[in-house]
């Protein structure tokens, strides 16, 4: 059972780690722009993350279930 786990969960958490990390790197590169970039720049990962929650969320559930 916890192989199956590491098995399903351990490419889920570095992918993830992955996408937090790119996030770091974006940040860091977008508020050498100004203030209102970066306000911009978070108002649209908002928004993107919202539409992106559905599929994350089915995908999810297809690894889970082993489909």
């Amino acid at each position: 059972m916890v192989k199956q786990i590491i098995k399903v969960g351990f490419p889920a958490a570095i992918g993830m780690s992955a996408l937090s990390l790119a996030i770091a790197v974006m940040t860091s590169i977008v508020t050498a722009f100004s203030t209102y970039t970066l306000a911009a720049w978070g108002i649209a990962n908002r928004i993107t993350s919202v539409i992106r929650m559905p599929a994350q969320g089915m995908g999810g559930n297809r690894s889970i279930f082993g489909y």
